[in-house]
C-alpha cells in the first residue's frame, strides 16, 4: 500500500533558501556521484553551457530538500530539418524516505508548467527496464529511441559456445561502426548522422 501523496512547493534554483544549499548538494550527488558548488553553477548559467537559465526545480520542505530535478538545454534536430531548443530533464531524485509520494511527478508537473515560450519538446533518458519509465509515460512522456546493443565476437583460443566477449574498437572497425551509425540514425528524429571524417577521435 503506498503512503499518502504530500503536499509540497516548487521551487527555482535562485528562490531556495541558503540553508538548503547542503540539502540540493545531496540530491546532485545521488544523481551524479559529485557535486559543485554556487559558483560552479553560477558559471555554467552566465556561458550558457547546456543549462536552462533557471537551472532546475526542486521540492523544498523546511530545511530539507525532498526532491530536484536539474534541466539542460539545447538544440534538438527534428525530421523536418529545422533545429529548436528544447529541454531534457536530468538528475532527478527524491529523497529516499520519501519515495513514492509524488515527489518526482510533482517537480516534473511544475517543470513542464513554467517552461518558456518557445520552448515546446522536453527529453529524458529512461530504460524500459527501469521503475520510473511508467512515471514518465504518464506525465506524457513517449518512447521515441531504442538504440541496439554493439557488440561483435572476439576470436579466442578456446570459445565457449555462445559466449560474447567485448573488445575496444578501433579504426579497422570503422566501416562497420559507419553502417551501424547509419542504420541507428535512419529515420530517427533528433539524431543526426555524423560523417566518418568528423570521427578522428577513434
Amino acid at each position: 500500500m503506498l503512503a499518502n501523496r504530500m503536499s509540497f512547493r516548487v521551487v527555482d534554483y535562485d528562490e531556495l533558501d541558503a540553508d538548503h544549499g547542503t540539502q540540493a548538494s545531496c540530491h546532485e550527488i545521488m544523481a551524479y556521484g559529485s557535486s559543485g558548488d554556487d559558483s560552479r553553477v553560477r558559471t555554467m548559467r552566465l556561458r550558457a553551457t547546456g543549462v536552462a537559465p533557471y537551472y532546475g526545480m526542486y521540492a523544498p520542505d523546511g530545511q530539507d530538500v525532498l526532491g530536484q530535478v536539474l534541466v539542460h538545454r539545447f538544440n534538438f534536430v527534428f525530421p523536418d530539418g529545422t533545429s529548436r531548443p528544447v529541454s531534457a530533464l536530468a538528475g532527478i531524485t527524491a529523497r529516499p524516505d520519501r519515495a513514492r509520494r509524488g515527489v518526482a511527478r510533482g517537480i516534473i508537473r511544475a517543470f513542464l508548467e513554467r517552461e518558456e515560450d518557445g520552448i515546446d519538446h522536453s527529453l529524458l533518458w529512461i530504460n524500459r527496464s527501469w521503475q520510473a519509465h511508467d512515471l514518465y509515460t504518464s506525465l506524457g512522456f513517449r518512447d521515441m529511441f531504442s538504440p541496439p546493443l554493439a557488440y561483435r565476437r572476439v576470436p579466442q583460443r578456446r570459445q565457449v559456445a555462445g559466449a560474447v566477449s567485448f573488445a575496444r574498437c578501433g579504426m579497422k572497425d570503422i566501416r562497420s561502426i559507419v553502417k551501424m551509425h547509419a542504420r541507428t540514425c535512419e529515420g530517427r528524429t533528433g539524431i543526426v548522422f555524423l560523417p566518418p571524417e568528423s570521427w578522428g577521435h577513434l
